[in-house]
């Protein structure tokens, strides 16, 4: 053991880490303290300690943090509140409710269903939950309000079980678990879904610390409304029920010092320490528990353990010289974790036994009886009495920590395993095991009859205990969870008070960032409307110019302003009042987006709609704050999100950390999300306007929006609103902002944002100096447009008989003649292909070189690509084709030309040419995964010279050969469907040879096309012996030198079948030793070379022989090393008898056959393909 090293297993604030020299007398001042707790109370022993300990400080005696206790329940026995309720009929429908949801999750993975689920995380939680559902838990109707309750996400089949004894979920409800499209209209949600389960959740809380995050500052929230005279909510509880392993998020730690900031004791956490999380011990070798009392504790929040059942009272009473809390104090997570998995003899020779004293307390005990031995999350008595300290506890928020057994009474195949957390499924024999813990009343024969369907129980909602269940939620005010989305009616601001944003600026400069605080200030002084919206800034107001709303709507802190102001002599003092309008969090745009959320929620929780007005720099907003902006989403909060400070050009002097050239694309992808560029304040008016009718308003049909917009800090002259204004275009995405005035050749300027005034200067500069008319749009929300497009084309394609609706964007620039150019300063969202191209589950398909926008015409570019026939005239894939028919040439699959919309006899990578004509424009190979760069130089690398040949698709040059062409093989492994890409030079054709390929399984039919390699052979010194070649060598197709023109390189693209996906990518070359030739050309690129710069693995040769995988993984016979038919009837013959080159890692070219009779053929006039299609 090194010197030094701590081998104590307990937390600090443990007196017993130190030695006791003098027993006597610490018992001594033990005994002093409890007399003075006895006969003064708890409150002058506080204060006695606090002054011994200052003493002891200075005098330089070292103190330690005293922030964590003994290993114990925190509330004693003698403390602990009685239990009013029926112990037996809870004991019984909890009983039920484990088994239903249990049998839920397992009814889940019924053959061709198999959704997944958590078992696991309810079984051993139940009693958690089921304590607050019959005594704490208060639903809307209770006179004082009811609780918001966060439940833990993976625990929502117990919820599900409960709301099915209540009769408010039906069986055919539980089949629908997980199956939303499949069983629409009983479907439920994995976890607490509010969108998907309108009137059932209230809260989301998964991803993994969405939950407590949220939950802190719905408790500020309730605060909010009741300091501001909205609502009284001094009778409502916040709870929050999480798990240890999530404590590991930094949002269900971070944002714990506001809720003990403003003693939000509103506030109660439940954590449920099992000591697992998903793949093992939370806390192997420490204490989970520990830790957590003491970051709590040190928070500034009231902690209390709920560590061991009422089984353990009785041996903690015995253990007089504090033996066994020692050993209790010293075990780690991970045995405790191990005992729960082993037998009660296991625990007696490994815990108890630890010290001849605490064996000896257990002597009298069977090893059943040391099994039994429950947890405190496990026994009600305990779990009631902590949930009534901390409903009564005052100032201070509250965590009780219990600590469970994952899997609880699910048998020993899931109490405490590691595993547990992902198994799904129990066998027959759990099932009976776990039905006879449950003493559930169903018979082994009901079990056996269908295993995979067990059944669900229910008494019967005419038994005593189910009558009992009922009557606790009516006493308590209703079901829990349950959302009401009713409101009170809200009275919007008139139309006078936009006023301010039509008026402009005149000739003086103002950013966007102004005229939107000068329309907030207006909308708070409505008298009607104004209360109801809530501010929330993360400590930039001052940039923003909202300092003006400190001395007047006042910032909210509950306690006030207890200090002297620097600044309370100015005009723009900064004041805080219990009833401030203004939530200022600080510098935590995680917590403003929480406070968001409640604020904007407040219309289902409460029933007092607010309008929450979230302002922030732009850059931390969507790319800081995301998941919690999906949270609010699905959560269906309505507010307003304005990304100010926003685009790339505002803040440069700060850096690129505060450029913000992305959040609207970011944005784009949330489908609750609205999102809008304006470029002046009259559009502005406009916009906030239409998203409190919407969100407010009674006529609108899609309430639950979120409004983003973004302004700006540059100064430009603000218009007034122009006459005749398009509202409707503003709203929709687009409108003429400028029409030109002078007679030329037309052109169509479209921008956003900062950018119209940038288009205006160049409107006058094509008119003054080239004479070109340009009219000029502003584009309000590319999303919008983006949006409506889509769903036209949607429209348009699942009605194929009816008129096809025209996008908004077509229809006012329907007429508009000239070129269009889009002008904006943000990143753009790269059209990448058409959202039905994805059919078989591949991402991107990003070709070497951009797609062209418009099909050139034959005038223009003869030879080129006219359209693909049977698409649409007005589909964005390319216009329909004219003057003749086309034929196959070379034009690769991409954006705007799907496999699935090809000719039936047309292989992936073939495009369409008129006869007589050139080619068209070189093939780009089909590549993923690769960075898009790095391939575009390669290509122009490629294409400027006369280059000899292309390497195969893998890592690494081809044998001998110099030039390195794009690397167009996908990543192995990663998708069922393989795609290899080709490179051809201009002016050579291809042209589909041989008989179709037949392949197993679904998906598109192989094709196979080639054109003639050099048919000399290879030079002297690369060839090789063809029999029982003795070295691993490397067998040159070609010297590339000699070559007289370029090469080719194939295209297939195959299906492989469902048992052969699971091959993909798991293989490498057997031996990757170079030919010994190598070593002595210092101008190859196979030389060897240093290992830190040796070059990744070089593709395997064609003829390699004892190789019997090559990638992507297809299973392949071991190539021949002498000329006979290799064991396939799959072939494929190109144009001529040459040698050739196919993809590899799709099939190897074998020697070709010699038959009686016939001469013997060149090497490589037949191109076999053991890999695809069947056997002999």
């Amino acid at each position: 053991m090194a010197a030094g090293e701590d081998t104590s297993h307990i937390l600090s604030g443990l007196t017993n880490q130190l030695p006791d020299r003098d027993p006597e007398e610490t018992a001594e001042w033990v005994e002093s303290l409890d007399s003075l707790i006895r006969e003064q109370g708890t409150e002058r022993a506080q204060y006695i300690m606090r002054s011994l300990l200052q003493r002891a400080g200075a005098q330089s005696v070292g103190v330690p943090m005293v922030t964590t206790t003994d290993y114990v329940n925190t509330i004693p026995v003698d403390q602990e509140a009685p239990f009013p309720g029926n112990e037996e009929y809870e004991r019984r429908y909890r009983a039920y409710m484990r088994w239903n949801a249990a049998v839920m999750v397992h009814r889940a993975q019924r053959p061709n269903i198999g959704v997944g689920g958590h078992i696991s995380t309810y079984a051993g939680a139940a009693t958690l939950y089921e304590v607050g559902f019959n005594h704490f838990f208060r639903g809307k109707d209770h006179p004082g309000g009811g609780d918001q309750v966060f439940f833990q996400g993976h625990a929502s089949p117990g919820m599900y079980a409960r709301a099915f004894m209540e009769g408010r979920l039906s069986e055919e409800d539980l089949d629908g678990f997980r199956q939303e499209k499949s069983k629409e209209g009983h479907a439920l949600s994995s976890y607490p879904h509010p969108r998907l389960m309108p009137k059932f959740w209230e809260f989301p809380t998964v991803s993994m610390g969405i939950g407590p995050m949220n939950a802190i500052y719905q408790a500020q929230s309730n605060r909010y409304l009741h300091n501001r005279g909205l609502k009284d909510t001094s009778d409502q509880q916040v709870w929050a029920f999480l798990g240890d392993g999530e404590m590991d998020e930094p949002e269900s730690r971070g944002l714990l010092q506001l809720a003990a900031n403003e003693n939000l004791d509103n506030l109660n956490f439940v954590i449920n320490c099992n000591l697992q999380r998903l793949d093992g011990p939370v806390r192997g070798n420490g204490k989970i528990m520990q830790e957590l009392e003491a970051f709590f504790r040190g928070a500034g929040w009231n902690v209390i353990k709920v560590v061991w059942g009422r089984e353990w009272d009785d041996l903690l009473a015995k253990d007089t010289d504090g033996s066994l809390v020692k050993i209790m104090n010293e075990t780690p997570d991970g045995d405790y974790q191990t005992y729960k998995a082993e037998s009660g003899g296991f625990v007696r020779e490994h815990f108890f036994g630890k010290d001849p004293r605490t064996k000896d307390l257990v002597a009298d005990l069977t090893d059943d009886q040391i099994w039994n031995l429950k947890r405190g999350g496990h026994d009600y008595r305990k779990v009631y009495a902590a949930y009534k300290a901390a409903t009564e506890f005052k100032g201070k928020p509250t965590v009780i920590l219990a600590k469970t057994v994952k899997g609880y009474g699910l048998g020993p195949h899931f109490e405490g395993r590691n595993a547990t957390h992902q198994m799904k499924k129990l066998t027959l024999d759990d099932l009976k095991e776990f039905r006879d813990y449950l003493r559930i009343p169903i018979s082994d024969a009901r079990l056996e009859e269908d295993p995979y369907s067990p059944p669900y129980f229910h008494p019967g909602h005419d038994a005593p205990e189910i009558a009992y269940l009922h009557e606790r939620r009516r006493a308590l005010g209703g079901a829990v969870p349950e959302r009401r989305p009713d409101h009170q009616p809200v009275e919007l601001p008139e139309a006078k008070t936009f006023d301010v944003a039509k008026r402009g600026s005149g000739k003086q400069q103002a950013a966007t960032t102004m005229a939107f605080v000068r329309l907030l200030k207006d909308l708070i002084r409505d008298k009607k409307f104004g209360h109801r919206i809530v501010p929330i800034v993360p400590d930039e107001s001052r940039t923003f110019g909202m300092d003006a709303f400190f001395p007047t709507a006042k910032i909210y802190n509950p306690k006030g302003q207890n200090y002297l102001s620097v600044d309370r002599d100015l005009v723009l003092a900064y004041k805080e009042s219990p009833a401030g309008q203004l939530i200022h969090p600080g510098i935590n745009e995680a917590g403003a987006v929480a406070a968001f959320t409640a604020a904007g929620t407040a219309y289902a929780t409460h029933g007092v709609p607010l309008v929450p007005v979230y302002v922030f720099y732009s850059m931390f907003g969507f790319q800081r704050t995301g998941d919690a902006f999906w949270a609010a989403a699905d959560q269906m909060t309505r507010g307003f999100i304005i990304g100010a400070t926003a685009g790339r050009t505002t803040l440069t002097g700060e850096g690129l950390q505060h450029a913000d050239g992305h959040s609207p694309l970011l944005a784009s992808t949330n489908p609750a999300v609205v999102t809008y560029d304006p470029a002046y304040g009259y559009e502005m008016g406009h916009i906030i306007r239409d998203g409190l009718e919407r969100m407010y308003g009674p006529d609108s049909e899609d309430r639950n929006l979120m409004y983003y917009l973004t302004v700006y800090n540059e100064p430009i002259t603000q218009p007034s609103e122009p006459e005749n204004l398009d509202v409707e275009g503003v709203l929709k995405g687009i409108y003429r902002v400028s029409a030109s005035a002078v007679d030329g050749p037309k052109a169509q300027i479209l921008a956003s944002g900062v950018s119209v005034p940038w288009a205006l200067e160049a409107q006058q500069l094509l008119a003054d100096d080239w004479g070109v008319s340009a009219d000029v749009w502003s584009v309000t929300s590319w999303n919008e447009l983006r949006r409506d497009g889509m769903a036209a084309e949607e429209e348009a394609f699942l009605n194929p008989g009816q008129p096809a609706r025209v996008p908004f964007v077509a229809k006012q620039l329907e007429g508009a003649t000239g070129p269009v150019v889009a002008v904006r300063h943000r990143i753009q969202g790269q059209t990448h292909r058409h959202p039905r191209q994805n059919r078989q589950g591949l991402r991107t398909r990003t070709p070497l070189r951009r797609p062209q926008r418009h099909p050139p015409d034959e005038k223009t570019h003869p030879g080129r690509p006219q359209g693909i026939p049977g698409l649409p005239p007005h589909s964005h894939f390319g216009r329909p084709a004219g003057g003749g028919p086309l034929q196959p040439a070379l034009f690769p699959p991409g954006p705007r030309c799907p496999r699935d919309r090809l000719p039936p006899r047309a292989a992936p990578g073939i495009g369409w040419r008129r006869p007589g004509t050139a080619a068209g424009p070189p093939a780009r190979g089909v590549a993923r995964g690769q960075d898009f760069r790095r391939r575009q130089a390669r290509l122009r690398q490629a294409a400027g010279r006369h280059h000899h040949g292309l390497r195969p698709a893998a890592q690494g040059p081809d044998q001998g050969q110099k030039v390195r062409a794009p690397d167009c093989a996908h990543r192995s492994g990663r998708i069922p469907d393989l795609w290899h890409g080709c490179l051809l030079p201009d002016g050579e054709d291809l042209q589909p040879q041989g008989p179709e390929l037949p392949v197993r399984g679904p998906g598109p039919r192989p094709g196979l096309q080639g054109i003639p390699r050099r048919p000399a052979d290879p030079p002297r010194h690369q060839r090789s012996r063809r029999r029982g070649s003795v070295h691993r060598r490397r067998n040159r197709l070609r010297h590339p030198r000699r070559a007289p023109g370029p090469g080719l390189r194939v295209l297939l693209h195959v299906r492989l079948p469902a048992h052969r996906r699971r091959l993909l990518g798991r293989s490498r070359p057997n031996d990757p030793r170079l030919h010994h030739r190598r070593h002595r050309r210092t101008d190859h690129p196979h030389r060897r070379r240093p290992p830190a710069r040796r070059r990744p693995l070089p593709a395997p040769g064609l003829h390699q022989p004892r190789r019997s995988h090559l990638r992507p993984r297809l299973r392949l016979r071991n190539g021949p090393h002498h000329p006979r038919r290799p064991r396939t009837h799959v072939r494929a013959r190109l144009r001529r008898p040459e040698p050739h080159v196919l993809p590899h890692g799709l099939q190897r070219a074998h020697h070709p056959t010699k038959r009686a009779g016939e001469p013997r053929r060149r090497r490589g006039a037949e191109g076999h393909l053991p890999g695809v299609g069947v056997g002999r």
